[in-house]
């Protein structure tokens, strides 16, 4: 199943073109737009589910895997029917409809586990997880199609397929070239290092990406339709990617510093005693995914200004620095990698800021003021409270993990004490997520 999610999360990224994106982007959506979306996504992710069904056999010789084959097939179904409501979605994200779309997702969530529940006890094996995400997506199709905007009207047109494409495009190649550059360090530690070193880098590597994705995906979906919305005023643009960055800092600053500074003590909890050559790659890898947190909303203001041709660019020198640092690193090391996979992306978020301050008239002071002081905040709880457990000399990592909660709840005094404009910012972001109707 996880081979075949690997060539599904690729295929992906050619179903959407980028055409949803460009739909919540676009100042005014005609229905000629929307009948022209609705055909182009449905008939290439239909395109996409028979290429996948046809070529099944194929991609199990180049994976050596022939109980592949089943799975590809069942899972090519799923292609046509996400493309069927990705347009009603854009459109009710669009509208600030998050309350809606949240609703769906959870539902098809539960009724995917319940499926998954049933066909496990049945002893349906490995299809169990493919009969889940059947269940799933007939649900969110159903629920965005039944909840969303009516899409009969309007007719294809060539050139409003053109314009889309043309925002699409860069968009498309740019998430190419982002899949290619995360999944460029498995390959090569797999071919160089073999599979131990594979396993305990990817082990280390969850750990960093689970806040990194988890917090910025929430505020990048609901940050880029209202960037949209105020594409035609720098300042308004300006004003809240500013807000967005303290409301992310704020969140994944203590989360993240926390497995940094008490990371021998989380992976012996969490992973147990076999793991414990995790925690020194945390060292890095965690503060590589700050770097990666600050960055994060970067795409949203690029993609909200239309500039994905300039997105493309940054990504393309982002890949090679990323990409570079695994070549070299995997010759040297899991230690090595690690430290120069941080180094990459400090080069790359100076780069990509860089053009963001530019496009956006802004400033590093303002940028600055507005990231870093819960960084610095959370570094000193969490530091005082790694030092307490040091001094007192205690060994058992259940008493050095209550001493950082200590230190994380100290920092939330400190933030809502001494930071209390960062506590407000939350207020709009809250509505956002939850409010019905347009926000």
């Amino acid at each position: 199943m996880a081979m075949a999610m690997s060539a599904v999360a690729f295929a992906t990224l050619l179903r959407d073109l980028g055409i949803s994106s460009a739909l919540i982007q676009k100042p005014e959506v005609t229905e000629d737009d929307l009948a022209t979306a609705v055909f182009t996504q449905t008939a290439t992710a239909a395109l996409l589910g028979i290429m996948f069904a046809l070529f099944a056999p194929w991609t199990a010789v180049i994976l050596g895997e022939e109980r592949i084959i089943p799975i590809l097939r069942w899972l090519a179904i799923v292609f046509p029917l996400n493309a069927m409501s990705s347009v009603s979605q854009a459109m009710m994200e669009r509208a600030g409809r998050f309350r809606t779309v949240a609703l769906v997702e959870i539902t098809s969530t539960l009724v995917g586990l319940v499926a998954a529940v049933f066909f496990a006890t049945h002893r349906f094996g490995v299809l169990t997880l493919v009969f889940q995400s059947l269940a799933a997506s007939v649900i969110s199709t159903c629920g965005l199609l039944l909840l969303g905007p009516a899409l009969r009207k309007g007719h294809f047109e060539q050139n409003r397929l053109r314009a889309l494409l043309g925002f699409g495009g860069h968009l498309t190649l740019f998430n190419l070239l982002n899949f290619f550059s995360r999944n460029a360090d498995n390959i090569l530690i797999g071919r160089n290092m073999g599979s131990v070193d594979l396993g305990i880098y990817s082990q280390a590597y969850k750990v960093m990406l689970f806040p990194v994705q988890n917090l910025t995906l929430v505020a990048g979906r609901a940050l880029y339709p209202a960037l949209c919305r105020d594409q035609g005023s720098l300042d308004q643009v300006w004003g809240k990617f500013l807000k967005a960055t303290r409301m992310i800092s704020t969140l994944s600053s203590p989360l993240l510093l926390f497995i940094v500074i008490f990371r021998a003590e989380f992976v012996l909890l969490v992973f147990g005693r076999r793991w414990a050559s995790v925690a020194p790659l945390l060292i890095c890898l965690g503060l590589t995914g700050c770097v990666q947190t600050l960055v994060s909303l970067t795409g949203t203001v690029f993609m909200a200004m239309g500039k994905t041709k300039l997105l493309f660019r940054v990504g393309a020198f982002s890949t090679f620095t990323q990409v570079t640092a695994f070549v070299i690193g995997s010759h040297m090391g899991l230690a090595s990698l690690v430290q120069l996979y941080f180094v990459a992306n400090l080069i790359n978020a100076i780069v990509i800021l860089s053009c963001v301050l530019s496009l956006l008239h802004g400033n590093w002071h303002h940028y600055l003021v507005s990231a870093l002081p819960t960084y610095l905040a959370a570094a000193a709880t969490l530091g005082c409270s790694w030092f307490m457990v040091t001094f007192w000399g205690h060994q058992n990592h259940l008493t050095a993990l209550f001493f950082g909660l200590g230190g994380l709840i100290w920092y939330l005094l400190i933030i809502y004490w001494l930071m209390p404009k960062r506590v407000q910012d939350f207020e709009p972001i809250w509505k956002i997520a939850t409010r019905k109707g347009r926000s």
